[in-house]
């Protein structure tokens, strides 16, 4: 009786289409329009499963309901369909020249498999995008060199830091100390003292929080 349900909603939402493309493409403009997003869903009553009680009762759910139900009503038309699971978007931080992948970003859609070729379609309505501060981003920044420099800190960060220092030693002019070489050293020496000054700082201020 559930399989026929959504069989019988499938087929009145491609009623008078021919190609599996456009069938497709229905289904996913009608969740789109008919249902809403929310990452706060009830349980649903007793012998009802999730997706049934998405898709004829609540109409409110996430990613995955949406999918899952499209993937199901494309089955019901005996077109090939699967449910995909991975994350899309991410931000790029200025700060640190990398890309934020959050939790947040993970997320479901549908690849049918269509004149043999499996294509993508994506049933869930967007979502007003949530730009976090320059702050959080500096901060984010932050707590990714402290963990890559200090909790995790490589063999190859241990040797850049140390060829690092030891430039000014390496350099050709040995008979006597130039200015360049003068401004090498002090760079050096500073950049090592900032390093463990910073160390010492958060390991202080850890052991305090925790």
């Amino acid at each position: 009786e559930r399989a026929e349900k959504i069989e019988a909603l499938a087929a009145t939402i491609t009623a008078g289409i021919g190609p599996d493309q456009q069938k497709a493409e229905a289904i996913a403009g009608y969740l789109k329009k008919n249902y809403t997003y929310s990452l706060r869903t009830a349980a649903p009553p007793p012998g009802v499963s999730p997706i049934e009680d998405f898709i004829f009762n609540t109409k409110k759910g996430y990613c995955e309901h949406y999918a899952t139900s499209m993937a199901l009503m494309l089955r019901s038309l005996h077109i090939p369909s699967r449910v995909v699971n991975g994350y899309f978007g991410g931000e790029k931080n200025e700060y640190g020249g990398y890309t934020i992948v959050r939790q947040s970003d993970a997320h479901s859609w549908v690849e049918a498999l269509i004149n043999n070729r499996w294509e993508r379609f994506d049933p869930t309505p967007a979502t007003p995008a949530q730009h976090p501060s320059g702050l959080s981003l500096f901060i984010d920044s932050l707590q990714l060199n402290w963990s890559r420099y200090v909790v995790g800190f490589s063999s190859m960060d241990q040797r850049k830091i140390v060829r690092g220092l030891a430039m000014p030693f390496r350099l050709k002019q040995f008979s006597g100390v130039r200015i360049p070489d003068f401004k090498m050293l002090i760079y050096g020496v500073f950049s090592g003292a900032l390093v463990l000054l910073t160390y010492f700082y958060f390991r202080k201020w850890r052991i305090r929080t925790f």
